[in-house]
């Protein structure tokens, strides 16, 4: 269940973020240079905040709930641009996929040690 609150938090951040990122692209306030590199740098920060709570919630091995956690984002996300949008793998996927791996890992381990300890 906290895989799936961790995801929700994650996926409705990125949806708002990129409307908003969207909208303002539209009304020619961004440019499309800035408007690339939000489209990068929202997801990546709504999954570090979606596996810090995740971490957050889980005892130990961080690290492996970040890779659960990635590997469940990366199939539902493979799963839409496979079904949806019908593309293909390229290296820069790949690339994009490890740099999503990587930051649900560090995003936990942070989770991990943000927790209070409990007293005895």
């Amino acid at each position: 269940m906290n895989y799936v609150k961790a995801l929700l938090v994650s996926f409705i951040g990125i949806i708002v973020m990129s409307m908003f990122t969207t909208i303002l692209y539209y009304f020619d306030i961004i440019s499309t240079n800035l408007s690339s590199i939000f489209n990068i740098i929202i997801p990546i920060v709504f999954i570090i905040l979606g596996t810090i709570y995740l971490g957050m919630k889980t005892n130990k091995k961080g690290w492996l709930a970040g890779i659960k956690y990635s590997l469940l984002f990366l199939i539902i996300i493979s799963l839409i641009n496979v079904l949806i949008y019908r593309e293909d793998y390229q290296l820069i996927n790949i690339l994009y996929y490890l740099i999503i791996i990587l930051t649900s890992i560090l995003g936990s381990m942070i989770g991990i040690n943000l927790k209070k300890p409990v007293k005895d």
